[in-house]
């Protein structure tokens, strides 16, 4: 049993994001061809706001929800920790391959509120599963993940649709709210097929960032970046 050395007794929505930006130039190209054939398969999914904005693409390691106070503890386990274990594990050579589009409930794939790249099975997507588990660990052994979230089942994805961009954009605006979900099955049954399968190929694995959720975006539009480690 792990001994936690802080206790959270407080719940507080997430706050920041440890991640792979995976915002190159490249990327983004592929990411905006995907998006444009998306958009053909149904006039729902013509909706800009539904959509990832490929700027800020990124694979998601863990949700956060941390204090001001406890930022240091967290740059400490990345600086400590992630850093050591990315230098021995990880090589120049490795990247990951994203090519099957996903939803996390395909049962209920018409009523899907995130559609997301799943990474395919290589070296590096093994080796980032690993890293996950020990990073799950280490924060719950340090208190800056609470018990709910060291249980939960973490899925490696790169989340492309949200539901929830939606709402954010009518409720800034002031529109009419539509449905909170949308149907994912045109999009799994084209580009799972095979033949138009999407290939976000060759992706590399440059650094790790602990980003915040409440602070706007960068220059670049993406996450602003409070601490980040590269992989070599």
């Amino acid at each position: 049993m792990l001994k936690r050395t802080v206790i959270m007794t407080k719940f507080v929505p997430y706050t920041h994001f440890l991640s792979l930006p995976m915002n190159n130039s490249l990327v983004i190209e592929d990411l905006k061809e995907l998006y444009g054939d998306i958009r053909k398969l149904n006039k729902e999914f013509k909706e800009d706001s539904l959509y990832m904005k490929p700027e800020k693409f990124h694979l998601t390691l863990q949700m956060l929800r941390i204090k001001e106070d406890q930022k240091e503890a967290i740059i400490k386990v990345m600086d400590q920790t992630i850093k050591p274990y990315i230098t021995q594990e990880f090589t120049e050579n490795d990247f990951l391959s994203l090519s099957k589009v996903a939803v996390f409930n395909a049962a209920k794939a018409k009523s899907s509120r995130v559609l997301y790249l799943d990474a395919d099975v290589n070296d590096a997507s093994n080796k980032l599963h690993k890293l996950v588990s020990m990073i799950k660990q280490v924060l719950f052994k340090e208190g800056l993940i609470d018990e709910k979230d060291f249980n939960e089942e973490w899925t490696l994805h790169a989340t492309i649709m949200n539901a929830k961009y939606r709402e954010q954009h009518q409720r800034r605006l002031k529109l009419e709210k539509t449905k909170p979900t949308f149907d994912a099955t045109p999009i799994l049954t084209r580009f799972n097929s095979g033949h138009d399968k999407p290939s976000l190929l060759r992706i590399p694995l440059r650094t790790i960032e602990l980003s915040s959720l409440t602070s706007g975006y960068n220059a670049t539009g993406f996450y602003p970046c409070e601490h980040a480690i590269s992989f070599n």
